[in-house]
């Protein structure tokens, strides 16, 4: 693999040329760089190719009139001016390529490559359906209403306080499509460790995007389903919860109510029940509320030159891909730290069997 930049000898003379005029501009200089400046009739399809490949634009002449360069031939070398190295570095330009080069410091060739290699069998995946499980929802009766009522009395409370009983019962259709995404999420990532997450191998990638778009497609049609479902299961636990509390308020009215009801010479009962619509309507979510926070997302991450170097990725690696081709080129690498005890500078590195590029 090349690791340079690749010029030919056309490039190398106008390069040298705007280094360094003066070194180079003599009349045999100025006759060689007149006539490739002017795009001979002859010209190969190779000098062309080469031409395009440097994004050279070779500027030739039209209507008879001398080109630049040819006017350039009358110059004395004093006069001619090179267009690279003219302005001397500054300190401060000197300083901000330094915190530059701290802030974005350059990638190392060898450990890209391996990487990059890694990168095009698998990726990390981690795949999350969230906000369908609905019946561990519940509310939390403020404390100044609570404690009007007795300690058993806040037992039957709390116990009402779900805000959804028998969501599967409610919505299975929501119970079936958690089991689909589990089987896709089997079928196609394969787990390495509660510390190092799930990876899906990369030629597995399109038919398991395809899964995910059309599981998200069936998500949006099971939130307009669910939404009428849910709000009957609100408004029901909503009354109930209203009706435990509604005797116990009666029995010892907040100061505010009481002073609403002497006021507005209303019956205490409507007074207590338009507080207790308030509090409640606070406390419990709405329909579009709970169906918002259904989501299935995928999120991919790359692995990284510190990942190649943990031993449990290793060992993992081995574990669940033991005849992939990638498994085979981690066995032929080592360690940052088995590298630095046993590899000399001199070595023939030997972490990436041929066998395994080709």
């Amino acid at each position: 693999m090349v690791n340079a930049v690749n010029i030919n000898d056309s490039f190398t003379k106008w390069l040298i040329f705007a280094l360094a005029p003066e070194e180079v501009l003599s009349d045999m200089a100025r006759d060689e760089l007149a006539s490739n400046r002017v795009r001979p009739s002859n010209i190969t399809a190779s000098d062309r190719e080469d031409d395009d490949i440097l994004g050279e634009q070779i500027i030739e002449a039209s209507d008879g009139s001398p080109s630049d360069l040819q006017s350039l031939g009358v110059l004395e070398p004093d006069e001619v001016q090179p267009e690279i190295g003219l302005k001397d570095m500054t300190s401060d330009q000197l300083a901000s390529i330094g915190i530059d080069l701290d802030e974005r410091p350059p990638k190392k060739f060898d450990h890209e490559r391996e990487v990059l290699v890694y990168n095009g069998y698998l990726q990390f995946v981690e795949m999350k359906l969230s906000g369908v499980r609905l019946s561990g929802r519940t509310i939390k009766i403020p404390d100044d209403i609570l404690n009007i009522a007795t300690p058993n009395d806040q037992v039957a409370i709390k116990a009402t306080c779900k805000i959804i009983e028998n969501l599967d019962q409610l919505c299975p259709d929501l119970k079936d499509f958690e089991r689909r995404v589990n089987v896709v999420r089997r079928c196609y990532t394969q787990t390495l460790g509660d510390e190092l997450g799930s990876v899906i191998l990369s030629s597995n990638r399109a038919a398991f995007d395809k899964e995910i778009i059309e599981l998200k497609d069936e998500l949006e049609d099971l939130v307009k389903t669910a939404q009428t479902k849910i709000e009957g299961a609100l408004q029901l636990s909503f009354n109930q919860v209203k009706s435990i509390l509604f005797p116990l308020v009666m029995q010892k009215p907040p100061s505010h109510v009481l002073w609403q009801h002497n006021f507005y010479d209303k019956p205490i009962d409507t007074c207590v029940e338009e507080f207790l619509d308030g509090v409640l309507h606070r406390l419990f979510p709405s329909k579009w509320e709970l169906t918002d926070e259904f989501d299935l997302r995928c999120q991919y991450k790359d692995v990284t030159w510190e990942t190649l170097n943990d031993k449990a990725f290793g060992d993992a690696i081995r574990r669940v891909f033991p005849k992939e081709k990638f498994t085979k080129l981690y066995l032929g690498r080592t360690t940052i730290a088995e590298r630095s005890s046993t590899h000399k500078p001199s070595d023939t590195r030997e972490d990436w069997p041929e066998s395994i590029d080709n």
